[in-house]
């Protein structure tokens, strides 16, 4: 969450972003995303569920990071 590659936002939750980052990990995973759900409806914001996917998928893209 804290260095993703990029951020969308929800499909189907106005106050939920979902975080990606490629190659979080080094061994069978390190070609998938790993793909973190946040709701900010409250405050703290609460991590919903974090998988691996092979996929982007979300509503609006909100940030990237920039190539060095």
């Amino acid at each position: 969450i804290a260095e993703p590659d990029c951020v969308y936002t929800s499909e189907t939750a106005e106050q939920t972003k979902l975080f990606y980052k490629l190659g979080a990990v080094a061994w069978k995973f390190k070609n998938l995303f790993l793909k973190a759900v946040v709701s900010y409806d409250r405050e703290p914001a609460i991590l919903r569920t974090a998988f691996f996917t092979s996929q982007l998928s979300g509503g609006r893209l909100l940030w990237i990071r920039p190539k060095p």
